[in-house]
């Protein structure tokens, strides 16, 4: 699933792309977005933003096309005046010299500007946004007593960070998963933002690439006290998270 740093960097292409101009047709091969895209035809585009893992793409006519990837969807630059769609296109945005389509979509709709306030303050603070909203993120980790590797995954606390950031940002800051938020000592809440930081950053200067340290390496040796890294699955999201037992403690607080 893309995750803030892929999305920041998607977003900041989709301006390049799209930023200002004028859309001569938008193609839909979705019914239920065909209304949408007969309203924003001939309008400029004024407005590309991205919260967390949530696109939006905003029309002079107040209409805003709001994208969420999921695990597959993509966007895709072609040439201008593309006669046939690739088959897994469902959008097109035709500019005139290019063309852009959303692939696979995902989530996909037309929304109001004010639905997409909505959207944007039912989610926690974004975790790419510079500087870096420390206050805001500390005062929704306070309120969180679930284990430490679910609140990062819960975007309503804070927007952006997804699996394979969770596993990396734990394992780097040397913090116990399993620990719940809202008993993280000062030191560890200091470690915890420094590398959501990091990792984040880490992948976004990458090319949206991962370094995995943790990630997917169940079993193997782990790359600094070489004890096995282990696999866990918390609820309520019951998703994977790897770490090592030995680094991951309150014996072992050191972050690498």
């Amino acid at each position: 699933m893309a995750e803030g740093p892929q999305v920041l960097l998607l977003t900041e292409r989709l301006r390049q792309w799209l930023l200002g101009r004028i859309p001569l047709a938008i193609t839909t091969v979705r019914d239920a977005l065909t209304d949408g895209c007969s309203d924003a035809v001939e309008h400029p585009i004024v407005q590309i933003v991205c919260h967390g893992k949530h696109i939006f793409i905003c029309f002079d006519n107040q209409s805003v096309l709001h994208n969420h990837l999921l695990m597959r969807g993509r966007w895709r630059k072609y040439g201008g005046g593309l006669l046939i769609l690739p088959e897994d296109a469902w959008l097109s945005i035709d500019v005139g010299e290019l063309t852009v389509c959303n692939l696979k979509g995902q989530v996909l709709e037309w929304i109001s500007r004010a639905r997409m306030h909505t959207i944007v303050n039912s989610l926690g603070p974004d975790t790419m946004t510079r500087p870096y909203p420390l206050e805001k993120i500390e005062n929704r980790l306070d309120a969180s007593g679930h284990p430490v590797s679910e609140s990062l995954l819960d975007q309503s606390l804070l927007a952006g960070i997804g699996n394979t950031a969770k596993s990396e940002i734990l394992f780097s800051a040397g913090i116990d998963p399993r620990k719940p938020t809202n008993t993280l000592t000062p030191r560890e809440r200091e470690r915890l933002h420094e590398q959501i930081q990091n990792i984040l950053w880490e992948s976004y200067n990458r090319g949206g690439r991962w370094i995995h340290r943790v990630y997917r390496k169940s079993g193997e040796p782990c790359p600094e006290c070489h004890a096995p890294i282990a696999l866990l699955r918390l609820p309520p999201s019951n998703r994977s998270t790897y770490y090592c037992p030995s680094c991951q403690t309150e014996q072992h607080p050191t972050p690498f």
